[in-house]
C-alpha cells in the first residue's frame, strides 16, 4: 500500500502532464519517491495522457491562430473601427501570437503595409483628408513603431 496520499498523485500527474516536467521534478515538488512516481505514471499512462495534452494544446493554438490570422485579414480590408477593435480584444487576450515578439524592424515593415492601407482607404473614402494625415504619417509611424502592441488601454 503507497503511503503517498491521493493528493500528491494528482499534482504530480498535473505536473508531469500538463506542465511538462520530468518525473524527478514532479517527484521533488510533491514529495514522493522517483521510483514510486515511474511505476505510477507507467500504471496509468501519463505519458499517453501526455501526448494528447500536448496534441490538445496545439490544436487550440492553430484554432487561435487561424482566428486572429483572419480577424487580421478582415480588419485590414475593411479598415472597419469594429473590426479592427475585435481583432485588437483577440490580440490582447492571446498575446502568444506571433506579433507578440516582433523585432523593429517587423514593426516598421507592418507599419509602413498599415498606413499604406490607410491611405488607400482615405484616398477612395475621403480624399480630403489624405493632406490632413500626410502631415501626421511620419510621427504617427514612430508612435506604432514604438507602441505596446498589447497595452491595455
Amino acid at each position: 500500500m503507497s503511503s503517498y496520499t491521493a493528493e500528491q498523485w494528482r499534482e504530480a500527474r498535473a505536473l508531469v502532464v500538463h506542465e511538462g516536467k520530468t518525473y524527478d521534478e514532479a517527484a521533488a515538488l510533491v514529495g514522493v519517491g522517483v521510483s514510486s512516481l515511474q511505476k505510477r505514471a507507467a500504471r496509468d499512462g501519463w505519458q499517453q495522457a501526455r501526448r494528447e495534452a500536448l496534441e490538445r494544446v496545439a490544436a487550440y493554438r492553430d484554432r487561435v491562430a487561424h482566428l486572429k490570422s483572419r480577424m487580421l485579414e478582415k480588419a485590414t480590408k475593411s479598415l472597419n473601427p469594429q473590426d479592427i477593435h475585435a481583432w485588437q480584444g483577440v490580440e490582447r487576450a492571446y498575446p502568444e501570437h506571433r506579433y507578440a515578439a516582433l523585432d523593429k524592424a517587423q514593426r516598421q515593415t507592418i507599419t509602413v503595409r498599415l498606413l499604406q492601407l490607410v491611405v488607400e482607404y482615405l484616398g477612395e473614402q475621403a480624399p480630403k483628408l489624405v493632406p490632413i494625415m500626410a502631415a501626421h504619417v511620419e510621427r504617427l509611424g514612430l508612435f506604432i513603431i514604438e507602441a505596446d502592441w498589447f497595452e491595455e488601454r
